[in-house]
């Protein structure tokens, strides 16, 4: 009889542990509240390190326990929990217009208010670049950034420009400057 007990009480433990340790494939997309795809957001399991990155189309794929709790996040949206009940998810994620700010991100990776920087950031809006046509955005930029040397390397029209930012130090140790683009 005691054998029993002590085998039946065994089996019930193990049942517990099997149904402690199941997991969940959970699949899903991170848009935005217009329904574009955010690539690069994160997704992880509430109160671990267990976490994935959306791909580039705002899809991601993750175990987790079940009924465990999401928890995504991009830079610039708020951050959102979930719970990972049903699988092929459609996550939205608001805009933070509370943390919107001009935020630069430096070579080292970190990121950082253009008056904290000991480098000089420029950007140029639309409304400053001429209206008229002209071969490249490199060209249009021609006057517009102190301290820019702007020239044509053959003097061809539309063809590549070299830009001098202050001398030769440059984020790819070139003459060339990183040039971002953002499209609104």
């Amino acid at each position: 009889m005691r054998k029993k007990l002590l085998l039946g009480f065994c089996a019930f433990l193990l049942a517990i542990t099997a149904g402690l340790a199941q997991t969940t494939t959970v699949t899903g997309k991170v848009t935005d509240d217009k329904g574009a795809p955010l690539a690069g957001a994160s997704i992880i399991e509430k109160g671990t390190k267990n976490g994935v990155s959306a791909d580039a189309n705002g899809a991601f794929t993750i175990k987790v326990k079940s009924g465990a709790a999401l928890i995504v996040s991009v830079v610039g949206f708020e951050t959102t929990q979930i719970s990972a009940k049903t699988s092929n998810l459609i996550i939205k994620l608001n805009t933070d217009t509370k943390s919107l700010s001009e935020v630069v991100v430096t070579g080292s990776g970190i990121a950082t208010t253009r008056s904290k920087l000991g480098i000089s950031v420029e950007s140029i809006k639309g409304d400053k670049l001429p209206v008229i046509p002209s071969a490249g955005i490199d060209q249009a930029l021609v006057g517009k950034i102190a301290g820019a040397q702007i020239s044509s390397v053959s003097g061809n029209p539309g063809d590549q420009v070299n830009i001098v930012l202050r001398g030769i130090n440059s984020v790819q140790g070139g003459t060339r400057p990183m040039i971002l683009f953002r499209w609104c």
